[in-house]
């Protein structure tokens, strides 16, 4: 690798990124998803940040521009940006990082329960960060994207940092933040 000036590049939410270079994205996820991709023949791949599955249909019509805090328009911008760059979503290796739950709960409620979900082998996870890592495995489904690694659900936040002219993704975990007694309902 060249000697050439690294550059760093912190996502906040709702924000996305797409190129090449010795360029290190980084970011830190709570329940929040971040979807990395990266084209090793090329060397050049991109991150996105968002918050939420999708936009409520009430908002739809207020923003007509896709905004990267929701799933859905953060994988349009980072699919247009593979498009422009004339390459396919199937040439990328993928990885879906974050989803995790913030706070430990004493006690969990019966309908928190009923939305806990566990997908091959992965850390179970329940509410917002569950449907945002549902969310994300649909969408690179229907664009076609190899099958994705995984490190999503369970408790905690992640630090994560990829370098783009290696593909080096490294995820560092912290802790749940101390919760609350709940009563079950």
């Amino acid at each position: 690798m060249s000697d050439a000036a690294l550059r760093c590049q912190f996502l906040a939410q709702g924000e996305s990124f797409f190129g090449a270079g010795r360029i290190r994205l980084e970011t830190v996820l709570g329940s929040c998803v971040s979807v990395a991709v990266w084209h090793p023949q090329r060397r050049l791949g991109g991150l996105n940040h968002f918050l939420l599955p999708t936009r409520r249909a009430s908002q739809a019509n207020s923003q007509p521009s896709p905004s990267g805090l929701y799933a859905d328009e953060a994988m349009k911008i980072l699919l247009d940006a593979i498009v422009s760059h004339g390459t396919l979503p199937r040439e990328y290796q993928v990885s879906i990082i974050g989803g995790g739950a913030m706070y430990s709960v004493g006690t969990t409620s019966p309908a928190m329960l009923a939305r806990t979900q566990t997908f091959r082998g992965a850390a179970p996870c329940a509410g917002i960060g569950c449907d945002n890592i549902a969310a994300a495995r649909e969408l690179l489904h229907q664009s076609n994207f190899a099958t994705p690694s995984e490190d999503t659900g369970g408790m905690g936040s992640r630090q994560v940092r990829f370098d783009l002219w290696t593909g080096a993704l490294r995820i560092r975990r912290g802790e749940a933040l101390p919760g609350f007694a709940r009563i079950a309902t």
